[in-house]
């Protein structure tokens, strides 16, 4: 059972074809190594065991098979997830640490072309193209760590990036965005000691109070669906000057023709908004 399960979120690492996909392939590929027992093969493990003392040959032979089983296992799924040009670099390579940092030489990007590449992805990143609140942030965090990846000195702070996240939900989440300043600091509060006594707010807590507002809007657009649907099944209204359904003597546009242009231009506005609502909806499902 952990095997299939290895194996399908190892599926998950995309294909390592060139230097474009490199941030995100290293990232995947280094979460899956951690989480099936094969993180320590990086750093730690890099050589073979040396015997204990007082260890028997039984013992050490065990500990050495061990880990080189490890070795295969691990570099075997490195090379799984490479194209043809990467797996050429893993030639002549069986150990899990030598594979990785032979293909991040020849594929990590470099120089400022792509840093501007990175930058450009994580400052245009938006709710809007997106299909939720929580694939928003996924995605962020992602760019943001492509970013890291690249140099020590273009670490994006905690502030910047909370702030950043809060900044691309949109117009939407205008009054909501209001609230929560609001009641929630982005720098810490510090005393005359420099001493924290308020702590700022974390990137996954403005993620968590921003999806309780999707739900909610959700939940108001969904209500008021309903309630439009309740007003279609009402008996409509008759004119008992034009002998029409739909409106009242009062709103006959024969009787009243004053009234037909500004019923028109209301009429066109809420087709309007119904259109962006509706289109917006299906740009996240």
């Amino acid at each position: 059972m952990a095997d299939k399960a290895a194996s399908t979120q190892l599926e998950q690492v995309p294909l390592l074809e060139g230097p474009s996909g490199y941030m995100k392939w290293k990232q995947k590929m280094e979460d899956w190594l951690g989480l099936y027992g094969y993180g320590k093969l990086i750093s730690e493990q890099t050589v073979q065991p040396t015997r204990r003392e007082h260890e028997n040959d039984n013992e050490y032979l065990t500990r050495v098979d061990t880990w080189e089983e490890k070795q295969e296992r691990g570099y075997a799924a490195i090379r799984s997830r490479c194209g043809l040009n990467a797996r050429e670099e893993l030639k002549g390579v069986n150990r899990v640490d030598v594979a990785l940092s032979r293909l991040k030489s020849r594929f990590q990007p470099k120089g400022s072309a792509i840093f501007q590449q990175l930058d450009q992805n994580y400052t245009s990143l938006t709710l809007d193209q997106c299909k939720s609140v929580s694939e928003f942030a996924e995605k962020l965090r992602t760019a943001r760590n492509e970013i890291h990846l690249l140099d020590e000195t273009c670490k994006i702070s905690e502030p910047h990036f909370v702030n950043r996240f809060l900044t691309g939900l949109g117009d939407n989440y205008n009054v909501f965005l209001t609230s929560f300043y609001q009641s929630n600091r982005l720098i810490p509060e510090r005393d005359a000691q420099n001493g924290i006594t308020k702590d700022a707010v974390t990137f996954d807590e403005a993620v968590i109070a921003a999806e309780k507002e999707e739900q909610r809007q959700r939940f108001s657009e969904k209500n008021k669906e309903e309630a439009a649907l309740i007003a279609q099944r009402r008996p409509l209204p008759h004119c008992s000057e034009c002998g029409k359904v739909g409106h009242t003597r009062d709103q006959c546009w024969e009787l009243h023709p004053e009234l037909k242009a500004p019923a028109l231009a209301e009429k066109a506005a809420r087709r309007r908004k119904r259109g962006e609502l509706k289109s917006k909806r299906n740009e996240r499902q």
